[in-house]
């Protein structure tokens, strides 16, 4: 993220989204409730996704969101969430986590989890996820819990920064490189390695002696 980035990422625990909705005095939020106690855990969780992802704006619930936030009341800023987005898929925010990601930062989503961008910047790499239909993706939540991992640098220098899982399973490098740099950066991490150039013009060299001379938005594959 380069600079302050906001988004919602996978689903509430049972009990914070159940924490959530038991204030909320309205038929919508009641029915959810009733269904979560009767059908806990993760699958329940994300079968209210699907309920709401056929109901719309509802302003009973955009008004008791607006009621608990002014009386202090917010439950890890899902009130204040559904007021920011408004409109369409308001709704979304009380089932699912906001996260913070501050200049710098980086995260690291399994395969099949769900989110929503709010605001700021962020730079997004997909690696080789097949897009799937929204039934398809509903089937998937209820059979696998996927994560969000939040990821600080395992190594830092002058000109670069190494984002690591802490499984391994996934390496990011930032390189900030500059004209006076007549060494270049090394690029750490393991292979194979997928390099995206954010902005100017760079040029990268292997051992064997092969160059190529990449501009903003190329790839290389290494």
């Amino acid at each position: 993220a380069p600079d302050a980035f906001e988004s919602l990422i996978g689903l509430r625990p049972t009990a914070e989204v159940l924490r959530i909705l038991e204030p909320m005095d309205t038929e919508l939020t009641r029915r959810m409730a009733a269904e979560l106690r009767a059908s806990p855990g993760f699958a329940g969780v994300a079968q209210l996704v699907r309920d709401l992802s056929d109901h719309g704006h509802d302003a009973d619930v955009l008004a008791e969101c607006r009621r608990l936030l002014v009386a202090g009341g917010d439950i890890k800023r899902a009130y204040e969430t559904a007021l920011h987005l408004g409109g369409e898929g308001s709704l979304f925010a009380l089932l699912m986590n906001r996260v913070t990601l501050q200049p710098g930062e980086a995260g690291y989503l399994e395969p099949g989890i769900v989110y929503a961008h709010i605001e700021g910047t962020c730079l997004e790499l997909t690696l080789n996820r097949e897009r799937a239909d929204i039934s398809d993706a509903f089937a998937f939540w209820q059979e696998q819990k996927a994560g969000f991992t939040r990821l600080l640098p395992a190594h830092r220098d002058d000109d670069s920064e190494l984002f690591v899982t802490s499984d391994d399973r996934f390496t990011l490098l930032v390189a900030h490189l500059s004209s006076p740099d007549e060494g270049g950066v090394g690029l750490r991490g393991r292979t194979p390695t997928r390099v995206l150039f954010t902005a100017g013009t760079a040029t990268i060299h292997d051992p064997d002696g092969r160059r190529e001379t990449l501009v903003q938005a190329e790839f290389a594959f290494l």
